[in-house]
């Protein structure tokens, strides 16, 4: 678990190594303008726990989509589209068998988190 400060704005976070077998939750803090983080998953995540990647405030809410390919082979697995509902968003989770080579990325305009990103997944990335 983590909570980002505002001076970590351009951080690349490497996902190298299993959750440890826990729920782990990443917060992004308060939205500024022109913050930027991006997510790796340099290793294959493939544990029964999820990735949560959440916003400092519930009025700060998630825009975009996540391409994400599910499936459990490294060559299987159609490209789909996470969205956000533009409403209520302040949550993304990403579930257990996120493949290396993932990405996403969270871009701020000051009051809301623009994301985008593609990851191949078991089981498709979920905004809420």
């Amino acid at each position: 678990t983590k909570t980002i400060a505002t001076p970590e704005t351009g951080e690349i976070y490497l996902i190298n190594g299993d959750l440890n077998g826990a729920k782990r939750t990443l917060t992004l803090p308060s939205a500024q303008d022109g913050a930027y983080f991006k997510i790796v998953w340099g290793v294959d995540m493939d544990e029964s726990y999820n990735l949560e990647v959440a916003t400092a405030a519930t009025t700060e809410l998630f825009k975009g989509s996540v391409s994400y390919a599910v499936g459990v082979a490294r060559t299987s697995g159609s490209l789909l589209q996470a969205d956000a509902d533009f409403s209520d968003d302040d949550l993304l989770t990403f579930n257990d068998d996120v493949r290396r080579g993932s990405w996403v990325e969270f871009v701020s305009d000051g009051s809301h988190w623009y994301v985008n990103g593609l990851v191949h997944v078991s089981v498709a990335p979920a905004f809420s």
